[in-house]
């Protein structure tokens, strides 16, 4: 049994739960494009009885791949010497646009992160009063969005920001539940928390 946008059903840990309690003979999947815990859908009450994966974007190996040059026949070192002008526009689209599926394949990239954001990413947020408007969240998105790969400090976004401390934590909380965002590490410094920044995807601006 596999459900869909799995988040967005009220009660939907408790119902799986008893499906599983009862003994049901099948697997049941869950897929949402924001974790469970999000939208507060009873993600205690599936402890020990789930397992949690995550399903990534394409790497940018599987992107070669599915190159029209691209033989399996060919070396890294092959690759290297006769595409080298290919892979650099296809690292500067990964670094830019992400690598969704979608992302990948389709001529409107732009157009495809914005409504991806619009239509799935900030719904949930906002359907169940996580925030309130998308406007500061996205003020944060587009801070960050220049800085992927590099050391970022709470403190100096709210600075930056004009926002308090809290509010850029829990803004950062709500982007890495809904796979926006991912943090490598995070370590305290004199009472200031710093973090790697990584991206699933893209952060459009």
């Amino acid at each position: 049994m596999v459900i869909d946008e799995a988040q967005r059903l009220p009660e939907i840990g408790k119902i799986t739960k008893g499906w599983y309690d009862s003994g049901v003979d099948s697997k049941i999947i869950l897929l949402g494009s924001s974790n469970l815990d999000l939208l507060y859908q009873s993600a205690e009450s599936l402890a020990g009885r789930n397992e949690k994966i995550y399903l990534p974007p394409l790497t940018f190996q599987e992107v070669i791949q599915d190159q029209i040059w691209y033989s399996p026949d060919f070396s890294r070192k092959a690759i290297k010497m006769n595409f080298s002008k290919q892979i650099g526009e296809i690292l500067m689209q990964s670094i830019v646009f992400g690598n969704y599926p979608e992302a990948v394949t389709t001529e409107r990239k732009r157009e495809y992160l914005v409504n991806l954001i619009s239509d799935y990413i900030f719904k949930d947020v906002l359907q169940f009063g996580l925030i309130k408007m998308t406007g500061p969240i996205k003020k944060v998105l587009a801070l960050l969005a220049y800085q992927i790969g590099s050391e970022i400090s709470v403190n100096g976004l709210a600075g930056s920001l004009g926002m308090a401390r809290q509010t850029i934590e829990r803004y950062l909380d709500l982007l890495e539940k809904t796979f926006i965002i991912f943090s490598f590490f995070r370590e305290m410094k004199f009472h200031q928390e710093n973090f790697f920044l990584g991206t699933t995807n893209s952060i459009s601006h």
